[in-house]
């Protein structure tokens, strides 16, 4: 992933997936959903689509403690075809 562009994060409940989007035909499993989770990305997908797709992913240092960010990156999932 070192020199690819993020495009989106989405959650498939159906699938019980969260999914990186890299390009228009390439992306990667993140993680699988447990039910818990599934009812949070159906709340994350709701409030991306009342924003129009727009959503951020922010990544932390392990042993940071969670002040400063090692990455941030604001995202627009734009509507396909």
């Amino acid at each position: 992933l070192a020199s690819t562009e993020l495009a989106s994060v989405r959650a498939d409940s159906t699938q019980r997936q969260l999914v990186l989007d890299v390009a228009l035909d390439e992306s990667f499993l993140v993680a699988r959903l447990d039910d818990s989770q599934r009812v949070e990305a159906a709340g994350f997908e709701k409030a991306k689509a009342g924003l129009d797709g727009l959503h951020f992913v922010v990544v932390q240092r392990p042993d940071d403690d969670g002040v400063e960010p090692a990455g941030f990156w604001l995202l627009r999932e734009m509507a396909t075809a």
